[in-house]
């Protein structure tokens, strides 16, 4: 399981530089919109990939639902952060993002009233809202912080997370004795949790550090002073253990291990964007 664990991880970092590489090979155009280029391979990916991969999961997470409507929650969640790039375009976006939150309740709500019971309707209607808070908008964040910053900022913040998840894995594997919620995730420790903080707060240092002595040689890197990374590191260690948790929970109520089974030895694709989603508008915040 380790193995797998490890090889997978390996093609979803690669992965990951990839789309950074490709989105910073895409020209800029400029309009009265703002700049048109950044973070739109991101975007596509969310589209395409992680939306209807991640609404077949939260469907039956949360037993409810079409997983077409989770599909569009996400999306529209995402997007209703990611496009708009000032303040009149906020003004004139989110009075419809909002009516399309009520479009999401009321067409869940008939398309449930299609089956021969009511049994289930708080469910189908409430699923895709939990689509969009927690995995729509979030994304939404990541997108934003690529839009606003270069593609290795948005890699970096997304390894440091990573990194913490690994500090607490091992962590927890070694030195581990005491349960941090048990009926929750019954393999995560007080130690482990311990670990994933340092890990992260070492590693978002480091990389604050590395940002400074890549500028002078490369204009396209942002510096980042090692106080900043480590402050930053440590938080995405907290809401990243936040996120797992949370995941956790919909998982205990559910039934089941896995959010899903498309990744070999790790799950489902809620199961490795757990803790980064939560960590999304906390990156923005703390690095724009």
């Amino acid at each position: 399981m380790l193995r797998q664990r490890l090889i997978t991880g390996a093609l979803l970092i690669a992965a990951l530089l990839g789309l950074a590489w490709l989105d910073t090979q895409l020209p800029i155009w400029r309009t009265d919109w703002g700049r048109i280029g950044p973070g739109f391979v991101l975007a596509l990916a969310v589209i395409v990939i992680i939306a209807p991969l991640m609404a077949r999961e939260m469907a039956a997470l949360t037993r409810g639902g079409s997983p077409v409507v989770h599909a569009l929650a996400i999306i529209g969640g995402a997007l209703a952060i990611f496009l708009p790039r000032t303040p009149e375009q906020c003004f004139f976006t989110y009075p419809y993002a909002f009516m399309g939150i009520a479009a999401l309740m009321l067409l869940s709500a008939t398309l449930h009233a299609r089956k021969p019971s009511c049994d289930g309707a708080a469910r189908a209607i409430a699923g895709p809202l939990a689509s969009l808070a927690l995995v729509g908008i979030p994304l939404g964040f990541w997108l934003l912080l690529r839009r606003e910053h270069e593609a290795w900022t948005l890699a970096g913040a997304i390894l440091c997370v990573k990194v913490s998840d690994i500090g607490a894995y091992f962590t927890g594997k070694a030195i581990g004795r005491r349960k941090l919620i048990p009926r929750l995730s019954p393999g995560k420790t007080w130690e482990g949790f311990l670990g994933g903080l340092i890990a992260g707060t070492v590693f978002g240092a480091l990389l604050g550090l590395a940002s400074q002595q890549a500028v002078a040689g490369d204009e396209f890197i942002e510096p980042i002073s090692t106080t900043r990374g480590a402050i930053a590191g440590l938080c995405f260690a907290v809401v990243g253990v936040a996120g797992d948790l949370l995941e956790s929970m919909l998982k205990r109520d559910a039934g089941v291990k896995d959010s899903g089974a498309i990744l070999p030895g790790m799950g489902g694709i809620f199961d490795v964007l757990d803790s980064l989603l939560l960590a999304g508008p906390v990156a923005w915040w703390l690095l724009s």
